[in-house]
């Protein structure tokens, strides 16, 4: 894969682990820290995502509001990303590293500066070590590479929403 080459991603991906976070495959749910844990543990919180790529930014919004219960809102440009954001109670970020022609370096330094508490998980297509490592040192909380299983990503927005209940962040 060339970097900012598009990835296609097959519908096929929400049948194909249907009942991947179904809570019926567990006899009971996951208990840790005094909490039980199920794939709707986080329903109706909130989550925007930032993508050109309408097809990729609404399988991945299809997959969290179906999977999880989560209330999603999705963009395609960062005028829009920011409007959502000052004037909505949002939890957490999906943003592409690629968006309206340059890497999100800029995106994340603004988030940090003026929206600390809100967490952001970035997909990127191959970029180098130092472009991961970049985004995650500017305050991203996950940096996943496409492509990727679609439930990855749902893992990783699970994750950060339960560590941040808890009030810590993840190790990298």
């Amino acid at each position: 894969f060339e970097e900012g080459e598009d990835i296609e991603l097959d519908d096929s991906i929400l049948e194909d682990d249907e009942d991947a976070n179904s809570t019926e495959i567990f006899e009971e749910p996951f208990s840790g820290g005094g909490h039980e844990l199920t794939p709707l543990s986080f329903s109706g919180r909130k989550v925007i995502i930032l993508d050109e790529n309408e097809e990729q930014r609404e399988v991945v919004a299809e997959y969290l509001q179906q999977r999880n219960g989560l209330d999603v809102y999705t963009v395609d440009c960062i005028d829009d990303f920011w409007s959502y954001v000052n004037d909505g109670d949002c939890d957490l970020a999906v943003v592409s590293w690629n968006i309206e022609g340059n890497n999100a370096v800029h995106l994340l330094d603004s988030l940090v500066q003026q929206k600390p508490e809100l967490l952001c998980i970035v997909l990127s297509g191959p970029v180098s070590l130092e472009e991961r490592l970049q985004a995650l040192n500017m305050g991203a909380a996950d940096f996943i590479s496409r492509p990727t299983h679609i439930s990855a990503v749902s893992q990783s927005v699970l994750t950060h929403l339960y560590l941040s209940d808890q009030g810590r962040a993840v190790d990298i």
